[in-house]
């Protein structure tokens, strides 16, 4: 941890910092400005209705051209080149450059981790199938125990030509077969094993699966792949006992399939598939992946490989299909070494270091093996896929499972002739081929010419000038066009790069929004609602390195997956045209979920809509500067509802209307105050009250192994009975490990609204931090009914900790947080949560033993912790203390991280600006009390500069988890002391009185100490208060029956005395060569020291028994020192020295001293301050960090308005006071008095 960052690459204080808005802004606020520590933007007050942008500027600071302007130089271009149209077209047309020498700028070096060929094949096949098919489709179940009878294995009509072809045929260029999975069963004929398709009826043993589906795809020159998984639930050599021989037998199989020529496309594999599935409960082997990958290598080459170990080919981190935004195809490998969180491998690593291409994997049903009662998705759900997967430059591993037959069946095949008809009428064609491209600057480099962005030709490029890491160009496609998919394609072969961009499009003369996004890589298709339009803006806003793309197309998307409004199919749309406005001025315009809207600010106007039906949805713009609406439904008012929002966005559903009878209806809007308001229109139920069905919310926590309660409800009409399905299909997690697959049919009757189904979850192994998600959805109602706006349920399954109910938020202005000095605390900024959010930063601190504290600092009650805040450019590396101890960056899930030279730092340091990160996640804790620290580490960073760091939210963890300040955790001592104090031993079981008296001790030395650590103390409290509150820790009470009767029972409690006897210090003496002998002087002066001793007595049979229960020492003895000459004495002076009298100290003959409670405390006050005092709470001194003696900072009080208080710790005070009461608490009450010799 020693490494600052400014070391590596001059990175932290030293490199300039990243060009953009955030920097400017950064700076501005360093410098004194009380301006918020935030990307500044600029807002308008008034109402974005009432603007009109016909220009903009441009990240360089040039003024951009409009609409009208790019579309007269492109007349012009076109009149001009008019004799050369026919040529140029196809190849592009060069919009008009400045004259320049091409020949200034050189090509354009590599940059990052590049792919390899196998990589670069992967992407550009795109499409690729995984077919499962074992014992699990006999058995009708997704995950095999190993138990299975090879038997059963009978796929009768086997046709693995069936397969390939259709394969073939719907656009897929490669077939990863699994041969064997978890169960272990092999679909060839091994000699190293017996749990082969040689043991079933099929053939008379004689088959070979993998052998024909070989022949197959050698026929239809399919590529292949091959999966075989580590996990083997059969074989007996899976135990880490046995690790080294079963490490060899997978070796083995390996090499059976790899290096026989009759397996795979021609003796050629193109990917080998090995994943880190491992069921809970079995044995932890230790895999050999090394051996593998080089036995793979050296009968295959070049080959992809699958695994969870840093390979060329990586899990996407769910089975839904699904990469993220931004998926970056690179990693780091020692993050995908331990253990990487879905989130990381779903998005790669912007820093990564190996290039990884992540695979998309998700069956064509939900499960990955074949099951009767399911079906396949709908060709809208794949293209979403599509678009989210190869659409985001990952390949898509689509599964399609065989049945028992032997053969895919009828539906799934009808599916992928769906599915590759949709793809071909998509790219049928691209209105962007030749089109005319303008860019705002273009690299002095024939190699990177504008025209090459739609010639057709991957192989030419486009940069910018002036190695920008912005710029934009526009299309112009020679005429208006309609169409909804724009694809950009980045030159990966040189390394992926562009990390945002944005797309608008011309309507009316004004640039609209059309689409945007992080990365590019490969292949990015954005898909929008249809528009019609000539030009086409693109703009690289952000990039690693100057942005290098290599094609721009457009294309319009088959009527049958068109971007829908996302408003459920069946409902009646009433749009703001035909509403009736009254009472003042409402202005139209041209956008809105069917292309128009209109929007007021004044005061009282209204718009009036009329519909048939039994519901409505209100649809409205929501803004930042809107405000409220008044609703009206047949004349009454049902709501105020507030349309201000964030960030603008079009089209949201803002108000549902109470179902209603069948009928006329109108319904009215009005401006409540005076605030811009808009509107597009409404959505009526109307199909004879049969209604709609949809779940009860969107998302649902589950605590892992509860069932999770799925209801699913009728709206808008009841009438007659319907029935629709319900399906569950994986995400991050899998049925068989996460949940338990559920698929039923659900019968409403007439008049009923409600039911509840229980979808079975899993108590699986995993971090404390493990979060997965599957999917519920409602499919295909019937007698007329609807699916309505919540047609799919994402269920996450959780810790019990992690659950919504048992997170509690705690804001960063929250007067429990401790900050050092030079914080600053903002509280109007929108863009963070509650408003507010806190920064500081080395040049804010004006004193060098300032900058050294720079921390936060909180103290709560929980399992878990999480600090969220602001990664930045300008920001630095932290280190993170918990309950006194530095934490580790160790893994994946903690939290922001740097690396430097292969180690890991808590970091708020990034390439971009992102708000609300988690800079430390730390879960899992013991249950009780901590303290987190987190502190701008002048170790790690350069305090010379500008680094700073920025939260805005905390967020704590676990059942009754809660933010504690100093004097609470005081209180939560004191309460707990005096409980203590007053229970008895008596009947406390023999084997507990140890173990409780030891820990009595500990605590009583803990809270005797002048600096004691309160977090500790408070867990000690607690443990001794669980202990001694739990009945079962007692023995049974028994009464006794005098001679006279019953009487009450009486228990006496034995008497406590504390004694303190004096410690007589010891004397020591020294020579001293320098000191003339015959003389002596004290060097350090002899005290005496105290012991205190619990003594217990009793009364039996008359005599008092004295033991002694505890003693320590409360101050220790100090040893007198003396020195004694021992120089001769020289020649007599003319007058002698007189000798120095020496005072001999002698130890106190006193008698020890026992005194009563009152005496005592009127003793230590005189001695030392006393901490806590039992009416009147001092502050409490805690040792938050190295310095924390020298601060002075008064305790946290309630906050001046506006302002926050200054927070920090106090001088040290003494807590032995109360750990004398803890003392007591063995006999119930302890007693001091003078004790006689």
């Amino acid at each position: 941890m020693g490494k600052r960052l400014f070391d590596k690459k001059n990175r932290f204080g030293i490199r300039k910092l990243s060009v953009g808005v955030c920097s400017v802004v950064v700076a501005t606020c360093f410098l004194g400005v009380t301006t918020s520590y935030a990307e500044e933007q600029v807002e308008n007050s008034e109402p974005r209705e009432e603007r009109v942008e016909t220009s903009d500027v441009d990240h360089q600071g040039k003024e951009e051209k409009t609409v009208n302007e790019h579309q007269e130089e492109s007349e012009h271009a076109s009149a001009a080149t008019s004799e050369k149209e026919n040529g140029a077209v196809s190849q592009g047309t060069e919009a008009s450059q400045p004259a320049t020498s091409l020949n200034e700028e050189p090509e354009i070096a590599d940059y990052g981790p590049l792919p390899s060929k196998a990589q670069m094949q992967y992407h550009r096949e795109e499409l690729a199938a995984f077919i499962h098919f074992g014992m699990n489709t006999y058995y009708d179940r997704e995950w095999g125990d190993g138990q299975e009878d090879p038997y059963y294995f009978y796929p009768e009509h086997l046709d693995t030509d069936q397969w390939i072809k259709t394969l073939k045929d719907a656009g897929f260029k490669r077939t990863i077969m699994v041969v064997k999975h978890h169960d272990g069963f092999l679909l060839y004929p091994s000699k190293y094993t017996d749990h082969t398709i040689a043991k079933s009826g099929w053939k008379d043993g004689k088959g070979d699966v993998l052998a024909e589906v070989s022949a197959s795809a050698s026929k239809y020159d399919m590529d292949m792949g091959v999966y075989l998984s580590p996990w083997d639930a059969h074989s007996p050599l899976y135990h880490v006992d046995t690790e080294d021989q079963y490490n060899e037998y997978y070796l083995n199989q390996l090499k059976e399939i790899l290096e026989d020529p009759k397996y795979g496309n021609k003796g050629k594999f193109v990917e080998v598939w090995m994943d880190g599935a491992r069921g809970d409960g079995a044995q932890k082997v230790t895999y050999t992946f090394d051996k593998w990958f080089e036995a793979i290598r050296k009968a295959q080459g070049d080959i992809a490989i699958f695994s969870a170990e840093p390979t060329n080919v990586r899990w996407i981190g769910n089975e839904k299909g699904i990469a993220g935004d931004p998926v970056w195809q690179k990693v780091n490998p020692d993050k995908i070494r331990n253990n990487p969180s879905n989130s990381y491998l779903n998005h790669g690593d912007p820093e990564g270091k190996q290039y990884s291409v992540g695979e998309a994997d998700v069956s064509i049903r939900s499960g990955w093996f074949y099951h009767d009662n399911q079906e396949p998705k709908s060709l809208r759900e794949l293209m979403d896929i599509y678009f989210k997967s190869v659409g985001r430059g990952t390949p898509l591993l689509l599964n399609i499972p065989p049945n028992q037959d032997g053969k895919f069946a009828d539906a799934d095949v009808a599916r992928l002739k769906e599915f590759r008809q949709t793809l071909d009428q998509l790219y049928s064609v691209n209105y962007a081929a030749g089109a005319l491209v303008e860019a705002d600057s273009t690299r002095r480099n024939p190699l990177y010419k504008a025209s090459h962005l739609t010639d057709g030709d991957e192989k030419t490029s486009w940069a910018p000038s002036d190695d920008a890491k912005t710029g934009s160009f526009v299309l112009d496609l020679g005429k208006e066009q309609h169409f909804d998919v724009v694809e950009l394609k980045e030159t990966i072969e040189k390394g992926q790069r562009i990390s945002g961009f944005t797309i608008d499009v011309a309507v009316n003369g004004q640039w609209v929004p059309f689409g945007a996004g992080s990365t590019v890589g490969y292949r990015r298709l954005i898909k929008g609602q249809p528009v019609d339009s000539r030009y086409i803006r693109v703009s690289i806003t952000d990039a690693q390195a100057t942005p290098i793309l290599n094609g721009v197309s457009v294309y319009k998307t088959p009527a049958s997956i068109e971007e829908t409004d996302g408003y459920p199919l069946g409902l009646t749309y009433h749009s703001d045209r035909t509403a009736e406005r009254a009472n003042g001025q409402w202005n139209e315009e041209g956008e809105g979920v069917r292309g128009t809207s209109m929007w007021t600010k004044e005061k009282g106007a209204s718009v009036t809509y009329q519909f048939e039906g039994t519901k409505a949805y209100v649809v409205a713009t929501v803004d930042p500067g809107h405000g409220e609406m008044d609703v009206y439904v047949d004349g009454q008012k049902l709501a105020t509802v507030n349309t201000q929002n964030p960030s603008r966005k079009r089209s949201q559903k803002v108000y549902e209307t109470p179902d209603l009878a069948a009928g006329s209806h109108t319904l009215t809007l009005v401006n409540s105050k005076g605030d811009a308001i808009a509107t597009e229109g409404i959505y009526a139920l109307n199909n004879q009250e049969k209604g709609l069905f949809e779940f009860a919310q969107p998302t649902l926590a589950v605590k892992k192994g509860d069932p999770a309660q799925v209801v699913v409800k009728r709206k808008g009409g009841s009438k007659g009975s319907a029935n629709l399905k319900l399906i569950t299909e994986p995400g991050t997690g899998v049925h068989g490990k996460v949940y338990k697959d559920t698929n039923v049919t659900l019968e409403f009757a007439d008049g009923e609204t409600e039911k509840t189904v229980q979808v079975p979850t899993l108590d699986f192994a995993g971090k404390a931090t493990d979060v997965y998600d599957f999917q519920v959805k409602l499919l295909h109602p019937d007698q007329g009914s609807l699916v309505g706006f919540i047609p799919e349920l994402t269920v996450q399954v959780m810790n019990e900790d992690l659950l919504p109910e048992n997170r509690k938020e705690v804001d960063d202005q929250d007067p429990k947080l401790h900050y050092s000095e030079g914080w600053h605390h903002e509280t109007d900024n929108k863009d963070f949560s509650n408003g507010t959010e806190s920064w500081s930063s080395f040049n804010q601190v004006t004193d060098e033993e300032s900058k050294k504290h720079i921390e936060v600092t909180i103290t709560f009650k929980g399992t878990g912790v999480e600090v969220r805040g602001v990664v930045d450019p300008s920001h630095g590396l932290y280190s993170v203390t918990l309950d006194g101890k530095e934490i580790a960056f160790e893994e994946e899930g903690r939290g922001y991280d740097y690396e430097i030279d292969g180690d890991h730092y808590f970091s708020g340091y990034g390439d971009q600006r992102k708000l609300d990160q988690s800079l430390v996640n730390l879960q899992g804790l013991a249950k009780g009390y901590h303290q987190l620290r987190l502190h701008l580490d002048p170790a790690l960073n350069d305090p010379q500069s500008s680094r700073a760091i920025q939260v805005d939210r905390f967020i704590l963890s676990g059942k009754d988890s809660q933010l504690l300040s100093q004097e609470e955790l005081q209180q939560i001592i004191r309460e707990g002391v005096e409980k203590i104090k007053t229970t008895s031993l008596d009947r406390l079981k023999a084997a507990l009185k140890p173990t409780v008296q030891g820990q009595l001790t500990e605590l009583t030395q803990l809270l005797g100490q002048e600096r004691p650590d309160l977090v500790v103390a408070a867990n000690q409290v607690e443990v001794l208060e669980s202990i001694l509150e739990d009945a079962h820790n007692y023995e049974p009470l028994t009464q006794t029956r005098p001679d006279q009767g019953v009487r009450d029972l009486i228990l006496e409690k034995p008497e406590l005395l504390i004694e303190a006897e004096e410690i007589p210090f010891e004397s020591q003496t020294r020579e001293n060569k320098d000191l003339a002998k015959g003389e002596s002087r004290i060097l350090q002066a002899g005290k005496v020291g105290r012991r205190l001793k619990l003594i217990e007595v009793r009364q039996e049979e008359g005599k008092e028994i004295r033991t002694e229960v505890d003693a320590f020492v409360e101050v220790e003895a100090q040893d007198q020192i003396t020195e004694v000459g021992t120089k001769e004495a020289e020649e007599s002076p003319l007058i002698a020295d007189m000798p120095t009298p020496t005072t001999p100290v002698t130890p106190s003959k006193e008698q020890p001293e026992v005194m009563t409670l009152s005496q005592t405390e009127d003793k230590k006050e005189k001695e030392r301050p006393v901490l806590l005092q039992p009416k009147t709470p001092e502050a409490v001194s805690v040792l938050t960090s190295d310095h924390s003696e020298k601060e002075g900072v008064e305790s946290p009080s309630l906050p001046s308005e506006g302002k926050l208080p200054q927070t920090g710790t106090k001088e040290s005070v003494f807590f032995a006071w109360l750990g004398l009461l803890g003392l007591g608490f063995l006999g119930g009450g302890a007693k001091f008095a003078r004790r006689k010799e």
